[in-house]
């Protein structure tokens, strides 16, 4: 699966058009996009599955725990690649651009949920720190407008070569991710 996924999201990425304004450049937004959703869609999956661990008792510790890892490394790679996105599309970082502090603080929030897990070391507290990072991630995407970013520009496009390129690159980044998490756990 995971194979497969950087096959998919490379053959993506090479298919980005180039755009009018930013050329092939425009490669690192999409990049960027994609890397977010994947973020977003990793850290739901581990909040439902913290959920599943806390609520019915799931026995998967090994794989919430590649949830939580892998939604803070995309959150963390999202933030990253925010900045040099930013000066090349707006021609600089705005530090009051609301979209980027709510990232900041996705960011910090699944670290701390990270950190903390790997400090107690407990299945079902890495379970509820995903399921409670996921929560305040959900709330964010919810109640942060966006001064300057614009929402969903790929898709409000309707260019089917960005939107079909972009979504060869998200699916196989998730692809990647997933092959990550239900990667055999080795034998001891």
């Amino acid at each position: 699966m995971a194979i497969a996924g950087v096959v998919l999201a490379a053959s993506g990425l090479a298919m980005v058009p180039p755009d009018a304004t930013l050329g092939g450049d425009i490669r690192a937004v999409f990049f960027h996009g994609a890397v977010t959703w994947t973020g977003i869609v990793m850290a739901a999956c581990g909040g439902l599955a913290g959920l599943g661990v806390l609520l019915f008792g799931w026995d998967i510790p090994t794989r919430v725990w590649r949830l939580l890892c892998l939604a803070t490394l995309f959150w963390v790679l999202s933030l990253t690649l925010s900045f040099p996105v930013m000066r090349m599309t707006w021609g600089g970082v705005l530090w009051n651009e609301p979209k980027l502090l709510m990232s900041a603080e996705v960011v910090s929030t699944f670290l701390i949920a990270w950190a903390v897990s790997l400090l107690v070391g407990k299945p079902r507290v890495t379970a509820g720190a995903v399921a409670v990072a996921a929560a305040v991630m959900a709330v964010l995407l919810i109640v942060t407008p966006g001064a300057f970013h614009p929402d969903n520009p790929i898709f409000r496009s309707g260019n089917a070569r960005f939107i079909g390129s972009f979504l060869l690159l998200a699916f196989g980044l998730m692809l990647v991710a997933g092959g990550i998490v239900f990667w055999p756990r080795r034998a001891r």
